[in-house]
């Protein structure tokens, strides 16, 4: 997905459900070759985060498939939006007060 502002990987993992066409998603934190954090797992129909699209001072921004807009900060990831998609719908930096 992307690296956060300590440059850790931020990786996201899916893989389906037997034949019901969902899938299970995780995003996962890497710390190191022997340490990963869990941050998310959804299954079904949910919204999930995508790429890495901007990092402030607020934390790590992601987009969603669905569309959705993410923030990784303070050690856990939240969906904070979602948004009427009209066409492409992208993450065009961080947010500014």
């Amino acid at each position: 997905m992307g690296f956060d502002s300590a440059g850790n990987p931020l990786v996201r993992a899916s893989f389906p459900i037997g034949d019901s066409g969902h899938s299970s998603v995780e995003v996962w934190l890497v710390k190191s070759a022997t340490v990963a954090i869990k941050l998310l797992a959804a299954t079904g129909d949910v919204p999930s985060p995508g790429g890495v699209a901007a990092i402030d001072r607020h934390g790590v921004w992601l987009s969603g498939f669905d569309p959705s807009v993410w923030l990784y900060a303070a050690g856990s990831i939240r969906m904070v939006a979602t948004v009427v998609e009209i066409g492409d719908f992208h993450i065009a930096g961080g947010c500014f007060p």
